[in-house]
C-alpha cells in the first residue's frame, strides 16, 4: 500500500503513524486550557490531552490567528516557527447588507419591536453577556427608552442566569433573547441592529465580526485576545471587564454618527481582507511547502 504523505486532521486530534508522514493539525484556540469549566470532567480531560500529544505529534500545526498562535506558544510551550496562521474567511454570498432595512416583519417574531443593540451568543461566561447587561442598564434612560438589547444564542449555558439578572434590573421588556436564529435569518438581524456589541472574553479568531462588517453595522468590540487583531481600525475597542467603558463605548456609537459612518466604511473596508478562497490557497500553500520540507 503506498504510504500516506501529509495527514491533516481539522480539528486537534492525531493519530501516532510511523513512518516518513508528515502530521498537520489545525488549534484554533486555547479555550480549553483557558476557560476549563466550559470542557470540565472527562470530556474535558481528554479534549486537553489530545491537543497536548497532537502538537507534539505535529510536524506543522496550523492556527487562525497571531493572538491564538501566541496562546498555543505560551500553553503548550510549541516553537514558533512549528505554527503556521491561516486566518477564517466568510460566506459573502449570505452575508453582505440587507438594504432599505427599518425593522422586518420578519424580527418581530423575536420579539424586536424598536431599534437595537445586538450581540451574539453563544450563551456562555466567555461571551461576557452578564457584563453587557450591567452596561446596558447604566446607559441613559432615553437610550434604555429608544433601543433594545438583543442577544442571541439557544436558551441554555448561562441563559438562566442572565434572564434573572434582566430581572433584577428590571429589563424584562428591553431585553430580548431570540434564542436560536437560523443562519439564513442572520444577515436581516445583522443589517436591521443599530451596533453590534461582541463583549467576548477570549476568541481564538471570532467569525461574527467579519459578519457585522460585511452587514454594514457598526461594530463595538473588546480589546483582548485575537479581536483587536482581526479588526483593526474598523471597531471601537473598549475593555470588556469594566462596564462603565462598554456603556461609553455604546453610548457614542449611538450618539455619534460620524463615528457610526466612520466604522460602517472601514467595515466594508477590512472584511475585503478575508475569505475563504484565500484562505484555501494559504492551506494549498501550506500543503506545498510541508511536503517539499523534510520530516524532522
Amino acid at each position: 500500500m503506498k504510504s500516506i504523505d501529509i495527514y491533516f486532521n481539522p480539528r486537534y486530534v492525531l493519530p501516532f503513524i510511523k513512518g516518513k508522514t508528515k502530521m498537520v493539525v489545525t488549534i484554533h484556540d486555547m479555550i480549553a486550557f483557558l476557560y476549563p469549566e466550559i470542557w470540565s470532567g472527562i470530556s474535558g480531560f481528554r479534549i486537553r490531552n489530545y491537543i497536548k500529544l497532537s502538537s507534539q505529534r505535529a510536524d506543522v500545526i496550523l492556527t487562525i490567528s497571531n493572538s491564538a498562535k501566541k496562546d498555543i506558544i505560551k500553553i503548550l510551550n510549541i516553537p514558533e516557527d512549528k505554527i503556521k496562521v491561516i486566518y477564517c474567511g466568510i460566506n459573502q454570498k449570505l452575508y453582505k447588507l440587507v438594504p432599505e432595512l427599518s425593522l422586518p416583519k420578519s424580527l418581530k417574531k423575536y420579539g424586536i419591536r424598536k431599534k437595537y443593540i445586538l450581540a451574539i451568543g453563544p450563551l456562555g461566561t466567555r461571551k461576557n453577556h452578564n457584563r453587557l447587561i450591567d452596561a446596558y442598564n447604566i446607559l441613559p434612560k432615553n437610550i434604555r427608552k429608544d433601543y433594545q438589547l438583543v442577544i442571541t444564542g439557544e436558551k441554555k449555558g448561562t441563559y438562566n442566569k442572565l434572564l434573572i439578572k434582566a430581572g433584577k434590573n428590571c429589563l424584562i421588556d428591553d431585553i430580548v433573547f431570540t434564542g436560536f436564529v437560523p443562519e439564513e435569518e442572520m444577515p436581516v438581524l445583522i443589517s436591521a441592529a443599530s451596533l453590534f456589541v461582541f463583549p467576548s472574553l477570549y476568541e481564538g479568531f471570532g467569525i461574527p465580526l467579519l459578519e457585522a462588517m460585511a452587514c454594514g453595522t457598526p461594530l463595538l468590540v473588546s480589546n483582548v485576545s485575537s479581536i483587536p487583531e482581526v479588526v483593526e481600525s474598523a471597531a471601537l475597542l473598549f475593555d470588556p471587564y469594566d462596564i462603565n467603558e462598554m456603556a461609553n463605548a455604546i453610548n457614542r456609537g449611538i450618539i455619534d454618527e460620524n463615528l457610526r459612518q466612520k466604522l460602517i466604511q472601514k467595515g466594508f473596508e477590512r472584511v475585503k481582507k478575508y475569505s475563504w478562497k484565500y484562505s484555501a490557497k494559504e492551506l494549498l500553500s501550506a500543503f506545498e511547502e510541508i511536503y517539499n520540507t523534510e520530516k524532522k
